[in-house]
């Protein structure tokens, strides 16, 4: 593998990892939509996670053609479900907002496509024993920047609302006044109204 398509490897390494890194931090979110997505969710994740490991450990890409086409379709999926909805689920051709986070992540795994598809398209040669200055700077660049789209990311996830993030968008129900009424401790002196 030449010198760049050791970066490249490293950079599609990293966005993927983040992309991995994302989808399950929403798994919860998904999984009080339908469990169907929430299982899509963590099956997602996890392969991006370990194509990632794989991509980072090893000396080539892992199935560079059909991890690329996985990308693609899942960021033609999430373009789907923002514009017209899926045809399944429980609200179906419903679309959904666009979030911060998973315009991010969409992002990262566009990243993987292109760095993969340039990787298959470039003609591979033997990888250098060490990696030169140049190329470290360049990795160091490439995990810094996906490190911090992925923090971005994570940091817009929405809040969690009783353990479940609201659904895309809707406000956090508002207490009832008489849920935060509190009956009087054991013992203490309830004021009376006169008689």
């Amino acid at each position: 593998m030449s010198g760049g398509a050791v970066v490249v490897r490293y950079w599609a390494g990293f966005a993927s990892l983040g992309a991995g890194l994302i989808h399950l931090t929403v798994v919860s979110e998904h999984v009080a939509q339908w469990w169907l997505y929430g299982v899509f969710f963590i099956l997602l994740g996890v392969a991006q996670m370990g194509w990632a490991v794989d991509a980072l450990a090893g000396d080539l890409l892992p199935i560079p053609r059909p991890f690329a086409a996985v990308n693609a379709a899942v960021v033609g999926l999430w373009l789907l479900t923002r514009t017209t909805g899926l045809p399944i689920g429980p609200e179906p051709w419903r679309a959904e907002t666009v979030g911060a986070a998973d315009l991010l992540c969409s992002v990262l795994e566009v990243l993987v496509v292109a760095l993969l598809v340039l990787a298959i398209h470039r003609p591979s040669v033997q990888e250098p024993r060490a990696l030169s200055k140049e190329q470290i700077g360049l990795i160091a660049v490439g995990a810094v920047a996906i490190a911090a789209i992925t923090v971005a990311a994570l940091a817009t996830s929405p809040p969690r609302v009783g353990g479940h993030a609201p659904h895309h968008g809707a406000a956090s129900p508002t207490p009832d006044s008489s849920a935060t009424t509190r009956p009087p401790a054991p013992g203490s002196r309830q004021h009376q109204p006169p008689v």
